[in-house]
C-alpha cells in the first residue's frame, strides 16, 4: 500500500473517530440510555494510539527529509493558517475546562459503586445513598464526558496535523508523500 493510500485512510479514520467523539460527548449532556458507549469507548481510547503513532511516523520522516537549516517542528509550524490556530486554542481550552469541570463534579457528587443490583453513591469513602435510575444515568455520564473531552482534543489535533501534512506536501502534480 502506497504511503498516500495509508495517509488517506488515516485521515478518513481520524475524521470518523473525531465525529464519534463529538457525538458521544454531546450525548452525555442529555439523559439518554447509552449502552453502546461502553463498548465503543475502548475503540476510541485505542484509536488515539492507532492514529498518533502513524502520524508521528509520517510527519517526522517527511519533515526530516525536507529539513535543511531548521528543525522539523519549526518547518511544520511555519505559515499555519489562522483558522487552525484558532481551532487548536479553542479545543485545548475546552479540553482543560472539561477536565476540571468533570473532576469537580466527581468531587462534589461522589462516585458510584455497584453492590449486587443496587448502585450506591459513595462520597468521601462513605456510602451516601442508593441512586434512582435517572440519577444513575446522570452519574454515568461524567466519566464518559471526561474521556470524550480528551478524545475530542486528541482527534481534533490529529485531524489538523494530517490536514497540515497534506498542505505541506502538495505539489503542482498532486501530492508527494514519498519519503525518498
Amino acid at each position: 500500500m502506497k504511503l498516500e493510500s495509508k495517509y488517506n485512510f488515516l485521515f478518513f479514520l481520524t475524521s470518523i473517530y473525531l465525529l464519534l467523539s463529538l457525538l458521544i460527548h454531546v450525548v452525555t449532556f442529555f439523559q439518554i440510555d447509552m449502552p453502546w458507549i461502553d463498548t465503543s469507548s475502548w475503540f476510541l481510547q485505542l484509536g488515539v494510539f492507532l492514529i498518533w503513532i502513524p502520524i508521528l511516523n509520517i510527519s517526522i520522516k517527511k519533515l526530516n527529509k525536507a529539513q535543511k537549516k531548521e528543525p522539523y517542528w519549526r518547518l511544520f509550524f511555519k505559515n499555519i493558517p489562522k483558522w487552525m490556530i484558532l481551532i487548536s486554542v479553542i479545543v485545548t481550552i475546552y479540553a482543560v475546562f472539561n477536565f476540571y469541570y468533570t473532576s469537580a463534579a466527581f468531587r462534589e457528587r461522589g462516585f458510584t459503586q455497584t453492590v449486587g443490583k443496587e448502585i450506591l453513591l459513595e462520597k468521601n469513602g462513605e456510602v451516601e445513598k442508593s441512586l434512582s435510575q435517572d440519577e444513575q444515568e446522570k452519574q454515568k455520564a461524567y466519566p464518559i464526558r471526561s474521556f470524550s473531552g480528551h478524545w475530542i482534543f486528541f482527534y481534533t489535533i490529529a485531524w489538523l496535523v494530517l490536514f497540515r501534512i497534506r498542505r505541506l506536501y502538495k505539489t503542482k502534480d498532486g501530492y508527494d508523500f514519498s519519503l525518498t
